[in-house]
């Protein structure tokens, strides 16, 4: 995290001379790798779970198989207890010290494991709210009042790691009409794990009821002023995003396991060969991304 921080830190820092204002969307440090997920392993770890069974719970089972991995188990059980803990001077959660545990969970664990758990497809009520509940919200999402997402917005903007998770985000799940699977970059899988990536930090997303489609960061545009059209662009990244509406209904369908790129879909002015290189600027090398790409850099930095 340290080295990420710092090699961000520099990428942001050369930058500064081309950022005005609030930019929507933004380029991202972050070199672009191929991610493969093994559905195939995990279905395998749950399948014993299915025989018998008139209905199958994806959210009970992802629980399950997390809980036969040593690594997920170790970490999911971590965030869980720092998220529930209440603290001896007020009695609330250490929401940072939850976040902090979040982030951990999501960056170090096989996305086979994370996402199962966290888009785990629903069919009914118990489901849905077991999904939704992933996070523990009461926690690390939600809270007495909904702040401006224009504040939540410059925050995230002014932390390097934030700022390069949120520009990666809205990169991955660029919406596009003349894709065949309505996202531009055309990988379901890179869309989910860029949203992933925001969990523990200050947009911290999450589902809002028990559909499957919607989600959005705890926050409103209801007190954005002359910010209103630029929070509304900001909150329809998440609310009316057909991309990750797209992304979140088809996981773990045989379309989502095999993305293509739409061959109309053309690059916007902008992201060129510039654009390209930037996003190998830096690596975040995340256990994910080693484990299901093959990509291991011993000279980029590593999540401790």
């Amino acid at each position: 995290m340290k080295k990420e921080k710092n090699c961000l830190s520099i990428y942001w820092s050369l930058h500064q001379s081309i950022i005005h204002g609030l930019n929507l969307v933004e380029s991202y440090p972050y070199e672009t790798v191929q991610r493969d997920y093994d559905y195939v392993r995990l279905a395998s770890i749950t399948a014993d779970s299915d025989v018998g069974m008139a209905t199958v719970n994806r959210c009970l089972d992802a629980a399950k198989a997390c809980n036969v991995d040593d690594l997920c188990q170790k970490l999911r059980t971590e965030y869980v207890s720092a998220c529930i803990k209440p603290t001896a001077k007020s009695g609330l959660c250490n929401r940072p010290k939850c976040k902090k545990a979040l982030r951990r969970f999501f960056d170090r664990v096989p996305a086979d494991y994370t996402h199962e758990l966290l888009f785990c497809p629903c069919t009914d009520t118990a489901c849905a709210e077991r999904r939704r509940q992933t996070i523990v919200p009461s926690c690390s999402y939600e809270s007495v009042e909904k702040p401006s997402c224009i504040t939540q917005m410059r925050i995230c903007k002014a932390d390097y790691v934030c700022r390069s998770r949120l520009a990666q985000f809205q990169y991955d799940c660029e919406p596009s009409e003349t894709s065949a699977n309505s996202c531009k970059q055309g990988n379901y899988g890179a869309c989910l794990l860029a949203y992933t990536g925001l969990i523990g930090s200050t947009i911290t997303p999450n589902y809002v009821d028990n559909s499957t489609s919607s989600v959005a960061p705890w926050c409103s545009c209801s007190a954005s002023g002359s910010w209103r059209e630029e929070c509304d662009n900001f909150l329809g990244y998440f609310t009316d995003n057909i991309c990750l509406q797209n992304a979140l209904m088809m996981f773990g369908s045989e379309s989502d396991q095999q993305p293509t790129l739409s061959q109309t879909s053309t690059p916007s002015p902008g992201y060129s060969k510039h654009r390209k290189q930037e996003h190998y600027f830096c690596s975040r090398n995340h256990r994910n991304y080693e484990e299901h790409s093959g990509y291991n850099n011993t000279n980029t930095g590593s999540r401790k």
